[in-house]
């Protein structure tokens, strides 16, 4: 005849666990008393107007590089087409003033 093995667990029953509800409200006290302190400190006014700053100064900076690769880039082109880097257009535009002739001699 076969028996049937008796596997149980032990339990310890002389320390007393808090209730499910016991356990969320500790969990909700705790997380209000974190969100204060949070709001309290001022982090959160000074992260949010640092965001702004920060999104400002990358765009900046990010448009600042494009312009330099732009400007590099025009640049490499000229000197390959062996066209002066620096546009004299304006220049060729003013009346060149010539000294006058010496008829005497």
């Amino acid at each position: 005849m076969l028996t049937a093995m008796n596997i149980g667990t032990r339990k310890f029953n002389w320390v007393q666990t808090p209730t499910a509800w016991q356990q969320a409200k500790s969990w909700r006290a705790q997380r209000r008393k974190v969100a204060q302190q949070f709001m309290s400190s001022g982090t959160l006014i000074s992260t949010l107007s640092n965001a702004g700053v920060s999104e400002a100064e990358g765009n900046a900076k990010l448009a600042m590089l494009t312009a330099v690769e732009r400007i590099k880039a025009k640049t490499a082109a000229d000197k390959l087409a062996d066209k002066p880097v620096v546009d004299n257009s304006a220049l060729a535009k003013t009346p060149i003033r010539k000294a006058p002739v010496d008829k005497m001699a």
